[in-house]
């Protein structure tokens, strides 16, 4: 079972101009963009990817491994803020969401967030917080969080 949010072993079914199709399995054929093509690779063979929805909530693959992944405890830069929440940097071209409506603190641009990376019902992930286990980190502005 291939699972979104995190690194997965798939299987190259195709490949067109644009990028090679991997089996999803239930979630049928996932695009991995050629960028991310690791070269040589051929199709029926099995290739290493993370799963994510991009901007335009397309589920892709990447051979790019984040920052962190669903399941995750992880301390990440907060790129920008607006009204729906604060987006995160995870080593990924799509930010990661902090959803505010879920949260009772204010977030602030350029400031670091500690949070547990998880997937909603609607197979976005994004980091919910307070997340089930402390940072681990020397540094004591982490700790005070």
């Amino acid at each position: 079972m291939v699972e979104i949010g995190k690194m997965n072993k798939m299987r190259v079914v195709k490949q067109l101009d644009f990028g090679m199709y991997l089996d999803g399995e239930e979630l049928g054929e996932i695009l991995m963009p050629t960028r991310y093509i690791p070269k040589g690779l051929l199709i029926e063979e099995m290739v290493d990817v993370f799963l994510y929805l991009d901007s335009e909530d397309r589920l892709l693959a990447t051979t790019e491994t984040p920052y962190a992944m669903v399941d995750d405890f992880v301390l990440l830069k907060v790129t920008s803020v607006n009204q729906i929440g604060a987006f995160l940097d995870w080593g990924l071209p799509k930010d990661l969401l902090v959803i505010q409506a879920i949260h009772s603190i204010t977030l602030l641009q350029a400031l670091s967030q500690a949070g547990g990376i998880t997937e909603d019902a609607g197979n976005v992930v994004l980091v919910t917080r307070p997340a089930s286990k402390p940072p681990e980190t020397d540094d004591p502005a982490v700790a005070e969080m």
